[in-house]
Formats: structure tokens, sequence, C-alpha cells
């Protein structure tokens, strides 16, 4: 089979091509359904495929880029690969996602959906993060990628994607001590790419505030407040001439309507409070559940819009404390008066 082009070695139980001997022409091959751990597996590709464009390792055991994390060279797969599966596999970390830059340098077309790495995914302070964050997280480590799980990425998604990735390091960097900082920007090798595209964010270390964390202001919550419908009432703060308020972050969102109702001369249950978090959610994975909804892998899969909308949370009276929604000491609050809505006497 000297011109053999495509080839398709799947269920066969591989965990390595090492005594391989492949066709030289090869430009596509398929190893789904095998034992492949690491990308390291496949690396003689390097040598026995130099024509090689597409690469699925579909369904396998990976985990890593490297067999051994203490590795001691690194390695490159053949340029003209431009086209990789690696879905349905084992990977729980970025680092496999931020080597893919060295490790395949020809990268265009990725799927990776189906990883335990997008169905647990945490914010620096340990919140739950959603499906588009982890869309948004993998197009902005991956600066060369053109369709991500079959979705062409605009130029306005990887703009918001990027922009959103260096807040995101920017708040862990804020959440740890000064000393961590190498660490911290060793798991992103874009930070300083990113700083010089979009300006470095500002790192605010809670160590460096100069709030006592026993202190009473360390407790108080700075929350600006303001209500649409002061357009029609007067009496109500506004967008530009807002209502500031220091409220204690363990108190009960139930005490909390109370607070604000009594600011504005309004019965709490007449209100809904809606908590402004400033972040961003694409309007088509907003409104997708879980992690299928970006993970799809369908070959016919739609191409994914470019709406955003700004990510929102309804502050429902009950016993959970203000503090478990914000981070940082500051908070944005919007009130919208429920029907039938009048001032006491």
């Amino acid at each position: 089979m000297p011109n053999i082009r495509d080839l398709s070695a799947s269920s066969n139980q591989l965990g390595s091509l090492d005594y391989c001997d492949l066709p030289y022409t090869l430009t596509s091959l398929t190893l789904e359904d095998n034992n492949f751990t690491s990308l390291e597996n496949v690396k003689r590709l390097a040598k026995s495929s130099p024509l090689l464009k597409t690469l699925n390792l579909k369904n396998n055991q990976i985990t890593s880029t490297f067999k051994d994390q203490q590795r001691t060279e690194s390695f490159t797969l053949p340029e003209t690969i431009v086209d990789v599966d690696l879905a349905y596999n084992n990977i729980t970390s970025w680092s496999i996602i931020n080597e893919l830059p060295s490790t395949i340098p020809g990268l265009k077309h990725l799927r990776i959906a189906h990883n335990p790495l997008f169905s647990s995914l945490r914010s620096a302070d340990g919140k739950p993060m959603t499906s588009a964050d982890g869309y948004m997280l993998t197009i902005a480590r991956l600066p060369q990628l053109e369709t991500l799980n079959y979705s062409k990425i605009t130029d306005k998604e990887r703009l918001n994607s990027e922009s959103y990735y260096l807040s995101q390091i920017g708040r862990q960097l804020s959440l740890a001590p000064k000393e961590k900082e190498n660490e911290i920007l060793s798991a992103h090798p874009r930070w300083k790419e990113l700083c010089e595209e979009y300006g470095e964010p500002k790192i605010e270390r809670q160590t460096e505030s100069g709030i006592d964390p026993n202190s009473l202001a360390a407790r108080l919550l700075e929350c600006t407040i303001y209500s649409p419908a002061a357009a029609h009432l007067s009496t109500l703060p506004n967008e530009h001439n807002p209502l500031v308020v220091e409220i204690p972050k363990p108190c009960s969102i139930y005490k909390v309507h109370g607070v604000i109702g009594r600011r504005l001369g309004l019965e709490p249950t007449q209100l809904r409070l809606i908590l402004e978090t400033g972040e961003k959610d694409r309007v088509d994975m907003a409104t997708w559940n879980g992690v299928e909804a970006w993970d799809s892998d369908e070959e016919e899969a739609e191409e994914v819009g470019e709406e955003w909308k700004e990510r929102e949370e309804e502050l429902v009276a009950g016993t959970r404390p203000l503090g478990t929604f914000v981070d940082g000491q500051k908070a944005r609050i919007r009130v919208e008066l429920k029907a039938g809505v009048g001032t006491r006497q």
C-alpha cells in the first residue's frame, strides 16, 4: 500500500505507535477506541507521517501531553496536522490544552467534547462555572484555532473569550499571595501575550487591601442600588444617581429585601432584586443545558451565534447570606417593582 492516504486502526487496543510502521503518504489517520493515554504515545507520527492532516484520537484514555509529567524533552507532531479529534477522552486539566499550540503547531480545527474537565469547572474562588465559560476558556488558550467542536470561531467570540480569560487570571492572582504569582502564571502561558493585546488587569490582592479580615469593614458589602422605575417614580434612585448602602455579608436575602425596602419606602414584597455580576454569557450558551450544549460533536452542528448578554442573578428572598453571591467588597443591585406597587403612607 505505497500510496495509501486514509487509514483507520480503530478498536485495536493500541497504546503506542512506537513500533508501528505507517505509510509515509498518510494524510488522515483514525485511531478511535484504543488505549492511548497521552499525545506522546503517537509522537512517532513526527517521523513516519510528515504529510498527515487529520488525526482522530476520539474515545481513548488520553489525559495529558506526556506519558511522564516529569518529562525531560518536548516533542512536536507534524506541522501539517490541522484537524484533531480528542472527544470522549479523560482530560481533567487545562495542561494538555495549554500545550497544544507547541505540540500540534498547525492545529486549526479541534473537537474536545465530552471530557471530564468541562463538567467540573470551577472559578478561582471555587464557584461552579458554566458551559459557556468552558467554551470561552478553550478558545482563549488556543490563538490559532478556527473551529471548536464544529463551530466556527468568530472575531467577536475570540475577543470576548480572550478578555474573559484575562479577567479570570487577574481574579486568580488577586485571591493569591504575591509569592504565588509565578506559580499561577506558569499555568497560563498566554498571560503576557494577552496583557500586551488587552492591557494587564488590575490586581487587588486581599492582603494588600488594608482591610483587617476580622474587622467590620471586611464583613460589609458596599451595595450600589438603582431602579429602572425611577423614570416614572422620582423617589427611587436611578442609574446615574444610585443609592449606596453598606450591608453585612452574613445578612440573609430576607433581611436584604427588608433593608432596601425601608430605604426606598417600599414593602419588601413589592421588590425584585437583581444582582448584576458585570460578566457576560453567550446567549446561545446561556439558554442551553449543561456541558452537552457546547460539547456536542454532531457532524451537522449549526454554527454558534455571536450574541452575548449580561450575567445576572435574582436575589430571591430566603435564608442564604448575601456574601455567598458576591466576590469582593462591592455589589451592584437593580431593583425592579412588581405589579401594583404603592409607596408606604
